[in-house]
């Protein structure tokens, strides 16, 4: 269910890097098919993603709203060197906190001074022009590197794994319970949902986002452990 919650976000959103959710679909594929619940969300998720591939590839309003033509108009761009459009400006940031990194891979240039040195270089022709002084690189993964270096990179990764891997032993240990399992699916999907959207955008880089995911993710690790705790109490009487 969070899955096909998480489609219906996407594509309320309408925006092009929102899809990347649409992987988290993926693993339902791939289970077991153990229960009746689970073969309906299967072909849910199957029939909502034919449905917005065949919107998308027919209804020129939703190719605008996504802005496809732009998309190949900006592959082009890039072609012919201009960074300037919206996918050209994420390779020259990207390439420039790759190159900060590798200046700096022990401590990074340091927090919010991305912006200026990114300035600095596109002045200067060491990186490609973009259309905007951007504050930070749109990708977590760069962000971290490129500002902290391979300190603050190692705990962005951290943040990551130790949730993910919490919430895939809670489900490995209730896969015969149905009820029990769906708040470790969940909280899968969450983490997942945010590493995969930190491709394209640096998500702990905004306070809101940032919170969201620790309150979210402590609420059902929290809730996966009272439930356990529950259930413990149960069997013990």
């Amino acid at each position: 269910m969070g899955a096909v919650l998480a489609l219906g976000s996407a594509l309320a959103s309408q925006s092009r890097s929102s899809f990347v959710v649409l992987l988290c679909l993926v693993p339902l594929a791939f289970l077991g098919m153990k229960d009746q619940l689970h073969r309906w969300l299967v072909r849910v998720g199957i029939a909502l993603t034919v449905v917005a591939l065949v919107a998308v590839a027919t209804k020129p309003s939703i190719q605008e709203a996504l802005r496809v033509k732009a998309f190949a108009e900006d592959i082009d761009l890039i072609a012919a060197n201009n960074y300037q459009g919206s996918m050209g400006s994420r390779l020259a940031m990207w390439q420039t906190a790759w190159a900060m990194f590798k200046e700096h891979p022990v401590l990074g240039i340091g927090p919010n001074k991305f912006q200026s040195e990114f300035a600095r270089r596109m002045q200067s022709g060491e990186s490609p022009r973009a259309d905007a002084e951007h504050n930070q690189p749109h990708n977590d993964l760069l962000n971290a590197a490129s500002t902290g270096g391979l300190l603050k990179l190692m705990a962005y990764v951290f943040l990551i794994a130790a949730p993910f891997m919490f919430f895939y032993k809670k489900y490995k240990t209730s896969q015969q319970d149905v009820n029990q399992r769906v708040l470790p699916i969940m909280g899968m999907q969450i983490v997942a949902a945010y590493f995969f959207t930190g491709l394209t955008n640096s998500h702990f880089d905004i306070q809101i986002y940032s919170t969201t995911y620790a309150v979210v993710v402590c609420v059902l690790a929290q809730l996966i452990l009272f439930d356990q705790r529950v259930k413990v109490g149960s069997a013990s009487t």
